[in-house]
């Protein structure tokens, strides 16, 4: 019965998400762009036995496990400075390397790659692979800290010249320091607008005391307008499940 239960609350919640996020989508970018979203879903819906056997393949080729859903519980609402965070839930590895190839950089050489929620550390790991010297992981699920820094180490063994480049910290995206070079932040609509908001002032203080190359890569955007309202951050890149920003000024 327990099983049925959470069944019918992933329905309940998965039906509830893609009407909020079809209304939130025509309301700032209108009908058609609405329209897009829905089919991407419905395409994604369908393709997801296929992608999720994929990623599993892909895991067990480094030694690591990133797939499955972990819902969010009691302790992480109650750690967080809002309650705001939102489940597990990974991107494929095309989707990540995609991404890493969209931004808007010469190379990574000179970047940290820093990740909010970075749950079992799929990104981490591909950043890594990308060329990146420097890559952060920031998580409030513990068991997700425990999973991703399993996961750090198998890739370790597995191309030891990575080394040393992935650290994981348990934490509250509100609270966390941002690092003073040029840098990548990654989120996955890991929280809600309450907790981004946070984020982007904290973004723009560091900013004020250090200038310096910063993107932003929001990938399912759903609070995307958080980020259009700031005139620190342009975008520079606008898809269906993509947004990326640059600092400006």
């Amino acid at each position: 019965m327990s099983r049925l239960m959470a069944l019918v609350r992933a329905v309940n919640e998965k039906r509830v998400n893609f009407s909020q996020g079809i209304s939130r989508t025509r309301r700032r970018d209108g009908s058609a762009a609405a329209l897009r979203l829905a089919l991407l879903w419905v395409i994604e819906g369908t393709l997801r036995p296929a992608k999720n056997i994929r990623q599993r393949r892909f895991d067990r080729s480094l030694c690591i496990v990133t797939t499955g859903r972990i819902a969010v519980t009691d302790a992480m609402r109650s750690a967080a400075t809002h309650p705001d965070s939102t489940r597990y839930e990974s991107m494929s590895p095309q989707q990540i390397k995609t991404l890493l190839r969209r931004l808007p950089i010469d190379s990574p050489a000179h970047f940290t790659f820093l990740d909010l929620g970075s749950g079992k550390g799929l990104p981490l790991v591909l950043a890594a692979s990308y060329g990146f010297p420097r890559v952060l992981g920031v998580e409030l699920d513990g068991g997700l800290v425990e999973m991703s820094r399993a996961n750090v180490r198998s890739f370790e063994t597995r191309s030891p010249t990575h080394a040393g480049v992935i650290g994981v910290t348990q934490g509250d995206a509100a609270n966390v320091v941002l690092p003073p070079g040029p840098t990548v932040l990654f989120l996955f609509n890991p929280f809600g607008e309450a907790t981004l908001r946070i984020v982007v002032d904290n973004i723009e203080r560091s900013l004020k005391v250090s200038p310096r190359p910063f993107f932003v890569a929001y990938y399912n955007p759903v609070h995307r307008e958080v980020l259009d309202e700031r005139p620190s951050l342009r975008r520079v890149l606008s898809t269906t499940r993509l947004a990326m920003y640059e600092a400006h000024g």
